[in-house]
């Protein structure tokens, strides 16, 4: 029996990285986009002691805010031991000594202590697995971010249902995506996006069109701030 593209998600993009290495960078080289910068710019002046990156990758969004920012700690929180390894050789490799990654995922977010976090970013995470998880994850998110503390979300491209089938998606759930049998796509509007990240108790401040591969491909970029209750 074929594996459940939401299962086979789980573990795509821990093995996508089992051959991956840490390198030096150019640090001199290792900036934002000017699209992305004005939101990163306010984001960061108003977090200066704590944030966390929540699926961060390899750590590059981690190391660039270190490279152009003056914040205290960096904490990125991962669910996958390679993705895990492969950050922490960059970060040491390359001497980000206010960096540090984590592993195993929301169970790692639901251990930091209520309202300890200036800001935190979830980067291309919400937009790939199903709706339960997502709603774990925003109520940790929640719980977390210091009282009108800063939250910067991103999604892929927005696209619609005839454009996904075109490059080979196929919706196998309701509004849930596959590519080549991996969950890699939930299909919100912005509108429903913003919608969705306010009903946590949060509002929007600024929002942004990122180029993602391609000059007429853009990602959103979205700074949202905790509203007290």
């Amino acid at each position: 029996m074929e594996e459940n593209p939401i299962e086979k998600g789980k573990t795509f993009w821990n093995d996508a990285y089992k051959t991956t290495k840490g390198f030096k960078i150019n640090k001199e080289e290792f900036t934002l986009l000017d699209e992305m910068k004005p939101i990163f710019d306010e984001f960061c002046e108003k977090c200066p002691s704590k944030i966390i990156d929540f699926g961060c990758g390899e750590g590059s969004l981690l190391m660039l805010i270190s490279n152009n920012y003056k914040i205290k700690e960096l904490i990125g929180i991962e669910d996958g031991k390679e993705i895990v390894r492969v950050a922490n050789e960059f970060i040491n490799l390359n001497d980000f000594k206010n960096i540090k990654v984590l592993d195993n995922g929301i169970e790692t977010l639901k251990l930091q202590p209520t309202n300890s976090f200036d800001g935190i970013i979830i980067s291309n995470v919400l937009d790939v697995i199903p709706l339960t998880n997502s709603n774990s994850i925003m109520k940790e998110v929640s719980r977390v971010i210091k009282e009108t503390g800063y939250f910067i979300f991103k999604t892929n491209p927005s696209m619609d249902h005839d454009s996904l089938i075109t490059r080979g998606f196929t919706n196998f759930e309701e509004n849930l995506y596959s590519l080549n049998g991996v969950l890699r796509f939930r299909l919100l509007t912005n509108e429903e996006w913003i919608k969705y990240i306010e009903s946590y108790g949060f509002k929007l401040i600024n929002q942004a069109l990122v180029p993602y591969q391609a000059k007429e491909v853009f990602d959103n970029l979205y700074l949202f701030q905790k509203t007290v209750k």
